[in-house]
């Protein structure tokens, strides 16, 4: 079994999210195991009741193992019925996604029950990424080691506005299909769950490979509050599992968000 990280800015990924820029992405036995996910850091940015994403991505390669990976935050997510895009729905859509990211036991009912998916089918509902002005700029450096990934992210703001950042690692939910905490395997989580401790936390974990996909360290950026969740959707066009860091900006174009972290993949070790 052996996995290959490497970076391509012409793929868009699948499912609701397709068509915006990809992390670092993570090859299993020659095959992208992506999907739906958005990869080794990726970013999101919330604001002014929108969620703004990147679908212009360059990349260069230093050297050996090591990636430089620039985004501009461009693209607003606008939630469109029958073909005609609506802010209506769109504002709708973020506060009702704001209750459901706090509640894991709604997401898990509604997840089984396919009931998101459901409703969506029926209303016609479509995400579309818009071109907007830029509210952000990232840049990630991605160390490969082994099996680890070392990134050094860091976020300029174009926006006085009050922002969330977010730093995406996902990959499909049809290979992470579960947890593993303590030596056990575990269900998997719901949509979203936040993570409360500063250490040791869950893996995601593929029953069929029996490999496992971590957070093995991370470093706390200054002056920001942050969170930790992990989580998994697999419903019709979603598919993804992964871990993110969410980063409170209270307004303000000076402030920079800078942040260290790792992941690292195992294989084996689980009968």
């Amino acid at each position: 079994m052996a996995f290959k990280f490497y970076s391509d800015d012409g793929y868009k990924g699948e499912g609701v999210s397709r068509g915006l820029s990809r992390g670092l992405l993570v090859r299993l036995d020659g095959k992208n195991i992506t999907r739906e996910g958005m990869g080794i850091g990726a970013i999101a940015v919330r604001s002014r009741g929108f969620t703004y994403f990147s679908s212009d991505c360059f990349t260069k390669i230093i050297g050996p193992g090591l990636y430089e990976k620039r985004y501009t935050v461009n693209q607003s997510l606008l939630w469109s019925a029958f073909g005609l895009p609506s802010v209506f729905l769109t504002g709708l859509n973020e506060f009702v996604s704001g209750i459901y990211r706090k509640s894991p036991l709604l997401q898990g009912t509604l997840l089984n029950m396919g009931i998101v998916a459901f409703i969506r089918r029926i209303l016609g509902l479509k995400a579309v990424f818009v071109p907007t002005a830029p509210v952000a700029e990232a840049v990630f450096t991605h160390a490969v080691s082994g099996e680890k990934v070392s990134v050094n992210c860091s976020v300029k703001f174009f926006t006085k506005q009050k922002a969330e950042v977010i730093i995406l690692n996902e990959f499909g939910a049809d290979l992470f299909d579960s947890g593993y905490f303590a030596g056990k395997i575990i269900g998997p989580p719901s949509g979203w769950q936040e993570l409360k401790g500063k250490k040791d936390f869950p893996e995601l974990y593929s029953t069929a490979r029996k490999t496992r996909f971590r957070i093995s360290s991370f470093t706390p950026a200054r002056d920001f509050k942050y969170r930790v969740f992990w989580g998994s959707e697999r419903a019709h066009d979603l598919c993804w599992a992964g871990f993110e860091f969410s980063f409170d900006n209270d307004g303000g174009i000076e402030k920079k968000l800078r942040f260290k972290y790792a992941v690292e993949f195992k294989t084996g070790g689980i009968k």
